[in-house]
């Protein structure tokens, strides 16, 4: 198993705040009509990672976290409840950090600034909703009991080409692998204010690294979080990304990071200070930390690995792994 995805989603092992998903188990079901358990049950007992999205995700987990094989993965989640499959591999915090993601992206991405003028020709001047979307908890009940073929992935599907579309239109480029990679900043972000404690944890000392931006963590790393998007993004008809598309976005979205926090490979890799923006290397790990979050308000329940980051030591030996994760790096500029 990963060890960034131990017990990821494990609310009793991460002491987390409030995620705004406390009750969506109770509308889920208030969605589903109130069927019984019963109904549920026998429902449950038709799916399987063929045509449901969160057997999907389960069945990867277990090939590549417990190392079963193709066939007994899929065994092992054929007819059996989310609770059980839950036990397992504790994936439903992330789907619903997913979720949010591509709601926020999405709704953020499909706001263009567009104007026809005389000649026909668009202009980046007024503001124009293009897409929209906001149908978390009816998705979450198509992922953990639906089918596949259920209607909230066909709105989804729709919703994010009509943004694609739009922002092409306005010479915008902004691809797939870019929503990807977005919707991944959010799951990534989610799994740190889970995890604070794994910061401290003696045994994953080396593993400090996985609390900066997505952009420093490098691609594998990065990409580790697209086990609970991509089945997803499948069942809505998106076009995936292969990985070297996505490895190249990855690569650009990493050198604009560079760029704008003025970075350069003597930072990361050789010990230099940085900038005169910061007053030292712990300085530069608490803002590069901080900017994980909105508006670059570290959550409360962070605080202490903030603190943590203050400690030139500390900050030292995650920016070293941070190089180490990015040997192959060479910043364009």
């Amino acid at each position: 198993m990963n060890e960034k995805y131990e017990a990821a989603s494990n609310a009793e092992a991460s002491n987390s705040k409030e995620t705004g998903w406390e009750s969506v188990a109770a509308m889920a079901d208030e969605f589903q009509g109130g069927k019984t358990t019963e109904t549920k049950t026998a429902k449950a007992e038709k799916l399987n990672a063929d045509n449901n999205v969160y057997r999907e995700i389960a069945k990867n987990a277990l090939k590549n976290w417990n190392g079963l094989s193709d066939e007994e993965a899929s065994e092992k989640v054929a007819g059996v409840s989310v609770e059980e499959l839950e036990n397992q591999v504790y994936a439903e915090d992330s789907i619903k950090a997913a979720i949010d993601g591509i709601s926020n992206v999405l709704n953020k991405k499909g706001k263009i600034s567009v104007k026809m003028g005389e000649d026909g020709i668009l202009r980046k001047t007024d503001e124009k909703i293009v897409a929209e979307w906001n149908e978390q908890e009816e998705l979450l009940d198509s992922i953990l009991s639906g089918d596949k073929q259920d209607a909230s992935f066909t709105e989804l599907g729709n919703q994010i080409q009509h943004m694609l579309e739009a922002r092409h239109d306005i010479e915008d480029d902004y691809f797939e692998e870019d929503f990807v990679l977005d919707v991944l900043d959010n799951i990534h972000t989610d799994w740190i204010e889970h995890n604070s404690k794994k910061f401290f944890d003696e045994k994953r000392v080396d593993k400090q690294y996985q609390f900066m931006p997505l952009d420093l963590i490098g691609f594998k790393e990065a990409m580790a979080d697209n086990i609970f998007l991509e089945p997803i993004l499948e069942a809505a008809g998106v076009n995936i990304p292969d990985d070297i598309t996505l490895e190249q976005a990855y690569n650009d979205k990493r050198n604009r990071f560079a760029r704008n926090w003025k970075l350069e490979e003597a930072v990361i890799k050789d010990g230099a200070e940085p900038d005169d923006g910061y007053s030292s290397r712990s300085g530069l790990a608490q803002t590069m930390f901080s900017s994980n979050f909105p508006q670059n308000k570290v959550p409360e329940n962070l605080r202490n690995v903030y603190d943590a980051l203050g400690d030139e030591a500390t900050a030292g030996r995650v920016i070293n792994q941070v190089g180490q994760k990015s040997e192959d790096i060479v910043f364009s500029y």
